[in-house]
């Protein structure tokens, strides 16, 4: 298993898009452990900011998500997904996945994320 600062620490010197690359092929790659590819697509998510590719932010995020182990990460990153669907222009996108955010909500919180 490898943290996203581990994986960012491999690639340090390189440009953004040889990152990109290495870690497509880490999230494509099924050998490597649900979290190594759900931190490299957290890692994804710093390139794709930088550029403004607020839809590719947002699938990123959706995808780290599905592969996030506990419910309030999930709940929290599927949060950040929706935003960006919205930054991006996505609005049936963004309001399918606030609802997969609202859902995984403990039934106290959901006000919150309504707000």
């Amino acid at each position: 298993m490898s943290t996203k600062e581990e994986l960012l620490n491999s690639v340090v010197m390189k440009s953004d898009e040889i990152k990109l690359e290495n870690f497509e092929k880490i999230v494509k790659n099924p050998e490597f452990d649900a979290e190594t590819r759900k931190n490299a697509f957290l890692a994804m998510v710093d390139i794709y900011v930088k550029k403004m590719w607020w839809n590719n932010v947002a699938k990123a995020y959706t995808n780290a998500a599905d592969l996030a182990k506990t419910f309030s990460e999930k709940q929290e990153l599927f949060f950040k997904a929706g935003t960006y669907f919205v930054r991006a222009d996505d609005y049936f996108t963004a309001e399918d996945t606030f609802r997969k955010s609202i859902v995984l909500a403990p039934k106290n919180e959901r006000t919150k994320v309504l707000n």
